[in-house]
C-alpha cells in the first residue's frame, strides 16, 4: 500500500495552486512557452511520468505538480495566441454588439464590443472583444440610442498598442489582457450605423454571452422601476451600485470620497454584498429550520437553498467576475461545512482560485482578483489571533463582541492589503476602521431594503415605505461618507511604491506574524510555569 504523498499532504490544493500561478506567470515571461504547441508537449510528457510513477510518492508529486505548472503555461499561451488573431492598425468594416453599459466620458461614450464579422475575413475570424470610444453627435444625438445589446456596423481602425495607454499607476496593457479585450478603436459619429444580425451570426455569439446580455436587459429592467425616481441622482447610483453591480451612474467625487474614507469595496458587488447575504439567510435558517428539522437535514436543506440563492442573485446581476467569484468561494464554504471540515480555509481559497484561473488565466493580471483573494487569505490568517486577543467576560461583552469581531476583519484585511494598494494606487486611507464600523452596518440594511423592494412592486404602502428607508440609508451613508473623507489626513497620498518594496512589505508582515505566534507560544508556556 502506498504511504500518503508526503509531499503534497500539507494544503494540496494551495501548493497546486502556487504551481498554476508559477505556469501562467512563465508562459506570460517565456516566449518559449508562449508557443501552444511547445507547453502543451511539455504537460503531456509530465503528466505522463506522474502516471508512470504513480507508485513513487514523492517523484509522482514532483510530477504532478510540474504538471500543473505548465497546465498553466498551456492555458496562458492559448490565451495570448487567440489575442493575436485580432485584425488591427488597418480600416475595416465590422458588425457588433455593445456588452454593457455604454458610459459617457467627455465628449465620446465609451462601451465594450463584441465584434461578430469582419468584412475582410469572410467570417473566419472567431469573436473577439474591442474597447470602442464613439463620439457623440451634438445634432442628431444617434449615441443615445445605443445599450446593451444594440448591434450596429463600424468602420474603424483596431489598435493593440495598449502601451500609448498605460502608465506609472495604470498597466492599461495588464488590464485589457485581464478582460479579454482585444483592441481599442475609435469611432468618428458618422462611420457607425444601426444594424440588424442574421441568424449566422447570431449563432456565432457565445452562449454566455447571449445569456449575459439577456439577464443585463433584466438589470435594467429593475434598475428603470418607478421607485428608483423617488431617491436623488447620487443615491440612485449608490444603490444601483451595491444591489445590482451597476456603477456606470457614479460620479468621480463619490468614487473619490469612498476612496478617501476606505470604503471604496463597498461599491463594488463582491464578497462583502454577498457575504452579508450568506450571514443573514444562516441566521434566519438557524433560528427557523432547525427548530423543525433534524439538525443534519437541516443544515443540508439551508445550505442548498443559500447557494441556489446566492447564484440566483449572481444570475439576475448579470454574472459580474467579482460576484461570481465571490460565489465561489461561498460556495465552497457551503459545501465543506456540510462535511464537517475547516470552511474557511486556505484549500477552499486555493480551490476557487484555480477554478477562475482555468477559466481565464489573464484574470491573475486584474487587480481586483489580486485584492480580493489577498483580502480573504489575510483574514483567514490573522483573524483568529487578532479575534482571540479579546477576552471580555463582562455584561458588556455580548455588544462588544461583533465590534470587535468587525474590527478584526477589517484590520486583517487592510493589512493583507495595503502594500498592494499602495503599489497600484500610492493611497492609505487612515480612517478606514472607523469607517466600516460605521458605514458597514447601514449598507447591511440598505441592501436588503434594494432586494426586499424587487419583491414588493405590487404592495403600494410597503414599497413606498422601503423607498423612504432606503433614501434615508443611503443619504446617511453619503454623508458619512463625505465627513469622514473630508477629516483632515483622511488619505495619505505617498509616492507609489515600486514592486522590491511591495515584496518585502509582505516579507515584512509575515516575519511579523511568524513572531507573534512565538510570542504568544512563549507567554502561555511561561504562564502554564507559574500556575505549576
Amino acid at each position: 500500500m502506498t504511504r500518503p504523498n508526503g509531499v503534497i499532504q500539507l494544503y494540496p490544493l494551495v501548493r497546486i495552486a502556487l504551481m498554476l500561478i508559477l505556469g501562467i506567470m512563465l508562459a506570460d515571461a517565456i516566449p518559449f512557452l508562449s508557443n501552444p504547441n511547445n507547453s502543451v508537449t511539455l504537460l503531456l510528457g509530465t503528466t505522463a511520468v506522474a502516471v508512470i510513477a504513480i507508485r513513487h510518492a514523492n517523484f509522482s508529486s514532483i510530477s504532478i505538480l510540474t504538471a500543473t505548472t505548465f497546465l498553466g503555461a498551456w492555458l496562458m499561451a492559448i490565451q495570448k495566441t487567440d489575442s493575436q488573431l485580432c485584425p488591427t492598425n488597418q480600416n475595416i468594416t465590422y458588425k457588433a454588439i455593445v456588452t454593457d453599459t455604454p458610459v459617457q466620458h467627455g465628449k465620446v461614450l465609451k462601451c465594450n464590443l463584441l465584434v461578430i464579422d469582419v468584412a475582410e475575413t469572410n467570417n473566419t475570424q472567431a469573436p473577439f472583444l474591442v474597447r470602442a470610444s464613439i463620439l457623440k453627435d451634438s445634432i442628431t444625438q444617434r449615441w443615445k440610442t445605443l445599450t446593451t445589446g444594440s448591434a450596429i456596423e463600424v468602420q474603424s481602425v483596431l489598435n493593440n498598442d495598449f502601451e500609448l495607454f498605460s502608465s506609472s499607476k495604470f498597466n492599461f496593457a495588464r488590464w485589457m489582457q485581464a478582460h479579454q479585450i482585444q483592441a481599442t478603436t475609435f469611432i468618428y459619429y458618422t462611420d457607425w450605423q444601426d444594424s440588424q444580425l442574421s441568424n449566422t451570426e447570431i449563432n456565432r455569439i457565445p452562449t454566455i454571452t447571449k445569456l449575459r446580455l439577456q439577464l443585463l436587459q433584466v438589470r435594467k429592467s429593475l434598475l428603470n422601476q418607478t421607485w428608483q425616481q423617488k431617491l436623488t441622482t447620487d443615491n440612485q447610483a449608490l444603490v444601483a451600485s451595491i444591489a445590482l453591480g451597476d456603477k456606470s451612474n457614479l460620479t468621480y467625487t463619490q468614487r473619490e470620497a469612498y476612496s478617501k474614507a476606505g470604503v471604496s469595496h463597498v461599491l463594488a458587488l463582491s464578497g462583502l454584498h454577498l457575504g452579508i447575504i450568506y450571514s443573514v439567510l444562516s441566521f434566519v435558517f438557524s433560528t427557523l429550520l432547525y427548530r423543525f428539522v433534524r439538525r443534519d437535514w437541516a443544515e443540508f436543506i439551508a445550505q442548498t437553498v443559500i447557494v441556489a440563492t446566492l447564484w440566483a442573485y449572481i444570475f439576475l446581476v448579470a454574472l459580474p467576475p467579482g460576484a461570481v467569484r465571490s460565489a465561489l468561494m461561498l460556495t465552497l464554504y457551503a459545501f465543506v461545512s456540510l462535511l464537517h471540515r475547516d470552511r474557511l480555509s486556505a484549500n477552499t481559497l486555493a480551490f476557487a482560485c484555480i477554478v477562475m484561473l482555468i477559466a481565464n488565466p489573464s484574470s491573475l493580471w486584474d487587480v481586483s482578483f489580486q485584492l480580493s483573494f489577498l483580502a480573504v487569505l489575510s483574514i483567514i490568517v490573522l483573524y483568529p489571533p487578532l479575534c482571540s486577543l479579546y477576552k471580555g467576560s463582562s455584561r458588556w461583552a455580548y455588544f462588544l463582541r461583533p465590534i470587535w469581531n468587525l474590527t478584526c476583519v477589517s484590520v486583517a484585511a487592510q493589512v493583507g492589503t495595503m502594500p498592494l494598494i499602495a503599489y497600484y494606487f500610492g493611497r492609505f486611507s487612515c480612517y478606514f476602521l472607523l469607517s466600516n464600523l460605521l458605514i458597514l452596518p447601514l449598507i447591511t440594511l440598505l441592501l436588503y431594503a434594494t432586494l426586499a423592494s424587487f419583491f414588493v412592486q405590487g404592495a403600494p404602502f410597503i414599497c413606498n415605505l422601503l423607498t423612504y428607508t432606503m433614501q434615508w440609508l443611503a443619504t446617511t451613508v453619503q454623508k458619512l461618507v463625505e465627513y469622514i473623507s473630508s477629516l483632515p489626513h483622511s488619505a495619505i497620498d505617498a509616492p507609489q511604491i515600486n514592486l522590491i518594496q511591495t515584496y518585502l512589505a509582505y516579507v515584512l508582515i509575515a516575519f511579523l506574524y511568524i513572531l507573534g505566534l512565538y510570542i504568544r507560544k512563549w507567554l502561555r508556556i511561561r504562564q502554564q510555569i507559574r500556575q505549576l
